[in-house]
């Protein structure tokens, strides 16, 4: 025996027949799963073309012999560090451009002498180039992307944090 509610009832004896033989409908009062979080490819490619922009300046750039920074044909960069400018001690981030510039052109001892952190940060940055572009390629292709677990995630930006941290303090000692 089945039971019918008014909003489902058979409309005719053909309907009525068929529908003790046949599965009672679905009802779709069910609310929708929750979407889930999609990142859209214009933040692939943001990514993307920032890292390589930041490599790239790195690599263009040149550190002359007392450290400054230099940009060949356009002269000495001014100092950036706001930090630095208002309160005359460095911040944690200080010294990071010109180790990005040294690790660009392999020197690594000048490069953890400007920013202990800097090798970790930089790797960081390096790995977004070829991990974007390939977020980039399976989107195109309608594919899921790459997702790493929020623990990763998490524990890649707290130790960047942490490492710069850890160097600032070691300096001011």
């Amino acid at each position: 025996m089945s039971v019918t509610f008014p909003h489902n009832a058979p409309t005719s004896t053909v309907e009525a027949a068929s529908s003790e033989t046949s599965a009672p409908p679905v009802e779709q009062t069910a609310l929708p799963a929750k979407p889930q979080r999609k990142i859209h490819i214009s933040y692939q490619w943001f990514m993307l073309l920032g890292s390589m922009a930041v490599l790239a300046a790195a690599a263009l750039l040149q550190l002359e012999p007392g450290g400054k920074v230099e940009m060949p044909g356009a002269g000495r960069l001014p100092a950036l560090c706001m930090w630095k400018q208002t309160l005359g001690i460095n911040c944690p981030g200080c010294g990071l451009t010109r180790a990005f510039v040294a690790i660009a052109h392999g020197q690594w001892v000048s490069a953890w002498q400007f920013n202990g952190a800097s090798p970790f940060i930089f790797a960081l940055v390096a790995y977004q180039v070829p991990f974007r572009a390939v977020q980039i390629w399976r989107m195109r292709n309608g594919k899921r992307e790459y997702t790493h677990s929020p623990m990763l995630i998490a524990l890649l930006a707290w130790g960047a944090v942490a490492a710069l941290l850890a160097q600032w303090a070691w300096r001011m000692m």
